[in-house]
């Protein structure tokens, strides 16, 4: 029988790593690059995922640029979410510091 599932076995680990971190997180999540989506079953029902990406058709909760100043206080989030974006970013020290200044103290970062 043939494994019909055509994601790379590092991506699904990865899927399956993500599920087993997310699924109950609490707090503020700031999903980078994310759009529309149905966040109660990903991150977890006491999670509130404000989604942000350059990409106004992409469904986000915020359009903004990964690279400029984030329009968030400094210590918002208690995680941030990156998937798929680092690759795309121009300005990644930007990138990083600007997700690193909007994470509270201790916050976690996934990438």
């Amino acid at each position: 029988m043939f494994n019909l599932d055509r994601r790379s076995y590092t991506r699904r680990y990865l899927d399956k790593k993500i599920d087993e971190e997310c699924k109950n997180l609490k707090g503020m999540v700031l999903d980078i690059g994310g759009g529309e989506t149905d966040y109660t079953g990903y991150f977890g029902k006491e999670a509130k995922v404000i989604s942000m990406d350059i990409n106004p058709d992409a469904g986000p909760k915020v359009v903004c640029d990964a690279t400029r100043p984030l329009p968030f206080m400094d210590n918002s989030f208690d995680y941030a979410f990156s998937m798929n974006v680092i690759e795309h970013i121009k300005d990644p020290d930007t990138y990083l510091k600007e997700s690193q200044r909007v994470l509270k103290t201790g916050g976690i970062f996934f990438m």
